[in-house]
């Protein structure tokens, strides 16, 4: 796969880093050179479901760490150059701390609930959006946490595509309705 660029409104790209594997990539997070890249599937429409990753690079795509997660993956989010968090379907939601050498699957409580965003005001309070939009105190220092529902869609197969940005002091949500 690959990371394009462009800076002219779409005139012209250019690849500026390549990506170990050639899958689904809805979004990724940058911080200086380091990148998280969640990917569904293994190959460009995202198929099939139970096969994802999560990768990250320090060295703007000259060397990867690749973790398999077992399920899709839609979001990602990082803190800074070496801490991050990915979040995908079947609830799945993991932690590093390390630049992707290590993950650690969070247990919050969404079993079975598709994540497809997250995104962090501060370290400790944490937004996921999915089959709802839940709120957390997503610390490093717990592993368990209890997500606390704060919206949901009136269909529960509805995702949220876009779930927060800050802009300014305020945060706002789009969901496709």
């Amino acid at each position: 796969g690959a990371i394009w660029q462009t800076l002219d409104r779409g005139q012209t790209w250019r690849v500026i880093m390549r990506t170990p594997v050639n899958a689904w990539t809805e979004e990724y997070t940058r911080v200086g050179e380091s990148l998280l890249l969640p990917t569904s599937g293994n190959s460009c429409d995202g198929e099939p479901r139970g096969i994802g990753s999560l990768q990250f690079t320090t060295d703007a795509g000259s060397t990867w760490n690749v973790f398999q997660t077992n399920a899709a993956m839609f979001g990602s989010l990082l803190l800074d150059e070496r801490r991050g968090w990915g979040v995908g379907d079947a609830g799945a939601c993991y932690y590093t701390e390390d630049a992707g050498e290590n993950w650690e699957l969070r247990d919050c409580g969404l079993e079975g609930v598709s994540l497809d965003d997250v995104y962090f005001i501060n370290d400790s309070l944490g937004f996921i959006g999915g089959a709802g939009l839940f709120r957390s105190n997503f610390t490093a220092l717990s592993v368990n946490v209890t997500p606390r529902r704060f919206f949901q869609f009136p269909d529960k197969g509805m995702l949220l595509h876009e779930v927060l940005r800050c802009l300014y002091r305020g945060i706002f949500l789009c969901a496709p309705f």
